[in-house]
């Protein structure tokens, strides 16, 4: 499976939401619009109180069935505050499964989010 790996910065703008614009999403530019999706949706699923001020960010790595049900989660780089990092995981189950377009399944087998 052939699975790609670009960058991309999706700022992102959710009234009374948790984005910010340094919300990332590592997916192909072609796949923007699917992954704006993707992001809003574990934003507004996400609930946590206030970023601590020693804020690191949090990476996960996102891994989905063909059917789009969620395979599993991985934290890449954790906030140091476990509590944080499960709030994340649970946001992103909450969400699944994600609304995403036949042609683009096999793009987000397998994706990495950044908060």
């Amino acid at each position: 499976m052939m699975r790609i790996k670009i960058l991309i910065l999706v700022l992102v703008a959710i009234i009374g939401g948790c984005a910010s614009s340094e919300e990332q999403l590592q997916v192909p530019q072609t796949n923007r619009a699917t992954a704006v999706k993707i992001q809003q949706k574990v934003n507004q699923n996400w609930v946590y109180f206030k970023k601590p001020e020693w804020w690191r960010g949090i990476s996960v790595k996102v891994f989905l069935n063909p059917d789009g049900t969620l395979s599993d989660t991985k934290i890449v780089k954790s906030s140091g505050d476990k509590s944080l990092d499960f709030s994340l995981i649970r946001a992103i189950r909450k969400s699944v499964p994600f609304d995403i377009p036949e042609a683009e399944k096999e793009v987000f087998r397998e994706f990495q989010m950044d908060f």
